[in-house]
């Protein structure tokens, strides 16, 4: 790809990736249920216990260390589980529209 294409398939990523941010944002609702299972486990990790050897851990444990990092750079609450999911759905986005424009070899 040229130099002028790259620029314009980066646009159009940031573009993509701030839309599906603000979208992630415009529609909570709240999370379900399930959602919550692995932030159990993430403020244990938080209190200084260890996946598989202070708890039992199901197969989850980036998952668990994501969610206590957010928790420990944002603070309690549901903010920073929302940040977490928005900003990974906003790079999928992202990426899907760079990978969609190397396919298409079109923006």
């Amino acid at each position: 790809m040229e130099i002028a294409t790259d620029r314009r398939v980066l646009t159009a990523a940031a573009v993509m990736c701030l839309l599906a941010l603000c979208w992630q944002f415009a529609t909570y609702n709240g999370f379900p249920t399930d959602h919550y299972f692995h932030v159990a486990r993430a403020q244990q990790m938080l209190f200084g216990e260890w996946p598989v050897r202070d708890f039992v851990d199901p197969g989850a444990p980036l998952q668990y260390v994501v969610s206590a990092s957010a928790r420990w750079l944002v603070g309690g609450g549901a903010a920073p589980e929302l940040l977490v999911v928005a900003l990974g759905v906003a790079v999928g986005a992202a990426a899907t529209v760079v990978c969609a424009t190397w396919l298409a070899r079109s923006v």
